[in-house]
């Protein structure tokens, strides 16, 4: 037998013997494969990430009056083709051995030479161009741009053009694949068993209804008012004028008459008093402090002896009683002289009654509804109405208006399906003004309060 290891020929192939067998070395580096050089741009008969020379239909490619071949854009980043014609525009067509679908095209120069005015075609099957880049009218010159192509099913041939009549300088080309994914969605059932997810024919995920979770089927104010959405609370006002007169809109609060609102910078608001030395139950007062922010404070009455807030007040909007027994007389929020009252507490009532409201620090809010009524037993009058908004440091803007009367039209609803946006340490409050003495008005609104 003929030793293996002397088999060898002139093509640098060497033939050892290795545990029986004989095994083929060599060192030449570019290897035949039925008639294709095997190299870094024609690796094995696989596909890649991106356009090779292998994947170049040479003869049906144009490069024309362009020095070199289409193929030197891909081969190596050294190799350059130029045009130094007038031509314009000047074209290279790349033709594909088969249809390749690609949504991104790199074109590069050295650094002696640059291009411009490009628009790119696309070929499709009988020959049909369509233009997916167009930067013929920019005059910018590059040595390295990137083009995002459209999403498209697919195509034969790149057609590049170059609208202008400089000359066209190009190293390299890249072309790169891209391929669908159809993903599989899956789940795990509460029995730990899984099974597909599947879409309906509009392409979204099929849900049922009556198997979603108890908290998605509540409706969404509800879940606010429960508090199961996170920086976003429900603000409920309700106010009560009982004797609006004649002469001049009043404001719709306990206290009657025009409300004192304090100016800014300011918090004059500091006291509580009762008016009947029975009076010691603890009084639940909400506000805003000097900077807007909200405060809830509670303070315990001690009959007719002021007490002192633990937290003096810009804006106070509402105060309840928490305690066992019912309030003998009125209560107000007051300033350290007592000249003036900010929040009343009507014998009876144990709250007070404001279609007042200011918007916290911090928080935006949206006026939901509002209703109006006339009440009482005298209904021999009509109401006309007005919702007022100040914008911080601003003046009362009229927002709404509204009317009553007392035969058939005494109450209305204000739905307001699309609120507007009410920025933080904006002032709200309702006026009306009677066809008669002794007018009564109801007043609610509510407002979504979310956190910025």
């Amino acid at each position: 037998m003929t030793n293996a290891a002397e088999r060898d020929d002139n093509e640098g192939l060497r033939f050892d013997e290795v545990d029986g067998e004989i095994v083929v070395r060599t060192n030449v580096k570019d290897i035949s494969i039925m008639g294709s050089s095997v190299d870094v741009q024609n690796p094995l008969p696989t596909d890649g990430d991106s356009v090779y020379v292998k994947d170049i239909w040479l003869s049906e490619s144009e490069s024309v009056n362009f020095s070199g071949s289409v193929l030197d854009l891909f081969d190596n980043l050294h190799s350059e083709i130029i045009n130094i014609t007038s031509d314009n525009p000047k074209s290279i067509t790349i033709h594909f051995n088969r249809t390749i679908i690609s949504n991104v095209v790199g074109l590069g120069s050295t650094t002696s030479g640059d291009f411009s005015n490009v628009k790119i075609k696309l070929k499709n099957s009988g020959g049909v161009l369509t233009t997916v880049i167009d930067e013929s009218n920019s005059n910018t010159k590059y040595t390295t741009r990137t083009f995002q192509l459209p999403i498209t099913a697919g195509f034969n041939a790149l057609v590049i053009e170059f609208h202008t009549a400089d000359m066209v300088t190009l190293s390299n080309c890249v072309i790169l694949k891209s391929s669908g994914v159809i993903a599989r969605l899956q789940a795990a059932k509460p029995d730990n068993t899984i099974t597909d997810i599947n879409a309906t024919a509009g392409g979204n995920l099929k849900v049922a209804v009556e198997e979603m979770e108890l908290e998605s089927q509540t409706p969404f104010l509800l879940r606010v008012a429960k508090g199961e959405i996170s920086g976003h609370t429900i603000m409920s006002k309700f106010g009560q004028n009982d004797d609006i007169g004649t002469g001049a809109y009043e404001d719709i609060w306990d206290g009657g008459g025009t409300y004192n609102y304090p100016t800014v910078g300011t918090a004059p608001i500091t006291k509580l008093i009762g008016h009947n030395a029975a009076d010691t139950e603890p009084i639940e007062v909400q506000g805003l402090d000097i900077s807007g922010d909200l405060v809830v404070q509670t303070k315990t009455l001690t009959g007719t002896t002021a007490v002192t807030l633990d937290t003096p007040l810009w804006r106070v909007f509402r105060l309840k009683n928490i305690g066992t027994n019912d309030l003998v007389a009125d209560v107000c929020a007051i300033n350290d002289g007592d000249t003036v009252d900010y929040a009343c507490i009507n014998n009876g009532n144990n709250q007070t009654l404001m279609a007042l409201y200011t918007i916290p620090n911090g928080k935006t809010g949206y006026l939901l509804q509002g209703t109006n009524s006339i009440i009482g037993t005298n209904r021999g009058y009509s109401i006309s109405g007005k919702l007022w908004m100040r914008p911080f440091g601003l003046v009362f803007q009229l927002k709404k208006t509204f009317g009553l009367a007392s035969d058939g039209s005494g109450f209305i609803i204000m739905p307001f399906p699309l609120p507007g946006k009410i920025p933080e340490k904006t002032d709200i409050r309702v006026s009306a003004i009677s066809s008669a003495n002794g007018g009564g008005v109801n007043t609610t609104f509510e407002i979504l309060l979310i956190d910025n």
